[in-house]
């Protein structure tokens, strides 16, 4: 069977949004943000405006492929190189910004740069001075802001949420109550990113096996969403891009996140796909990604089946993609410094 004949769900999607003005905040004025995202895939900007009562308006955005997560594990002047190459990006994005004028732009580095050693870090934090590097507790609240803010209705007051962003690093997982201010009750960090998965399903050498080892990671673990959360939303690459494959219109057509925002799909859905992938992989493989020598099927793939088996672990049966990153979060804190407080230490 085809590929996109395999991906037919039937899918609903949330009004999307660039987000929502929190109750309890009032707006003055606009407040023009830039923040440009480094992580192990790439170099992301997003220029942004926060309105009163309209919420978060994208103005621009960019992004430049550097792969450094790959680098980071193979070979140390490879990963010179990379960085050498996220400067560069960095640098040019900072400057196509500036014809914005934001009244902050701000550059930090996720999960990979946290890996780095102080030798490696020194030309970027000599080239770009207000590089930082986020904390595990830092990335995990911005991922939970991107999220329940992103997200229609999401924002509202006192709402147990949870959200679940899978970068190419680790997979970050924060349980809080949405709301002014947001509250983290509890986050976790999985070294489990895009390279790790794809080291282990290459140990496993099958999509099952691959899939019951992380049945044993997860085991261990306690619930951490509560009767009362609401779908989990999900953020990541191997979510967008199975959404995007779920309601796209035709199997050539682009990308658009705004299709994507707000998409709910079952866990079940997951399941169909898995199936799918192990017993026609070469449809599956053209549906994801046709271009040869491309391991994007691998890497959605393997973000999927993480994601599945987790949120079965919280009894969760569907979830909603967040097509926002990491650096939405940011603007909606440079925004409201009080929007959020955490109960983590």
């Amino acid at each position: 069977m085809p590929g996109n004949q395999l991906l037919r769900f039937n899918s609903q999607r949330l009004q999307a949004s660039s987000g929502q003005t929190p109750s309890g905040l009032e707006w003055k004025h606009s407040y023009r943000v830039a923040v440009i995202e480094v992580g192990g895939r790439g170099v992301r900007l997003l220029v942004a405006e926060l309105l009163a009562k309209a919420g978060l308006r994208v103005l621009w955005t960019d992004d430049a492929s550097i792969d450094l997560a790959a680098a980071v594990d193979i070979d140390v002047t490879e990963t010179r190189a990379r960085i050498a190459q996220a400067i560069v990006s960095m640098n040019t994005f900072i400057r196509t910004a500036e014809t914005y004028r934001p009244m902050q732009t701000i550059v930090f580095g996720t999960e990979v740069f946290r890996k780095l050693s102080d030798l490696l870090l020194r030309p970027v934090y000599a080239e770009v001075p207000n590089f930082k590097v986020l904390s595990e507790h830092e990335e995990a609240e911005l991922s939970f802001l991107a999220g329940v803010m992103g997200i229609p209705g999401r924002s509202k007051r006192d709402q147990p949420s949870l959200v679940i962003d899978q970068g190419s690093g680790s997979m970050e997982v924060v349980f809080g109550t949405a709301g002014f201010p947001c509250r983290l009750d509890l986050y976790r960090s999985y070294k489990l990113g895009i390279g790790e998965l794809l080291k282990l399903l290459h140990q496993a050498g099958s999509i099952t096996r691959f899939r019951e080892s992380l049945i044993a990671t997860f085991s261990y673990e306690t619930r951490l969403a509560s009767d009362r959360t609401r779908r989990p939303i999900v953020l990541g690459s191997a979510a967008t891009r199975f959404a995007w494959l779920c309601v796209r219109p035709n199997p050539i057509a682009s990308y658009d996140p705004r299709q994507v925002q707000g998409c709910v799909l079952r866990v079940s859905h997951i399941d169909k796909l898995i199936r799918a992938a192990e017993s026609d992989p070469s449809s599956i493989r053209r549906a994801i990604d046709p271009r040869p020598g491309s391991v994007e099927f691998e890497r959605v793939i393997t973000g999927l089946v993480a994601l599945e088996v987790f949120l079965r672990k919280e009894n969760q049966t569907e979830f909603v993609v967040c097509a926002d990153g990491t650096r939405y979060g940011l603007a909606w804190k440079l925004a409201f410094p009080t929007l959020s407080r955490s109960q983590t230490p």
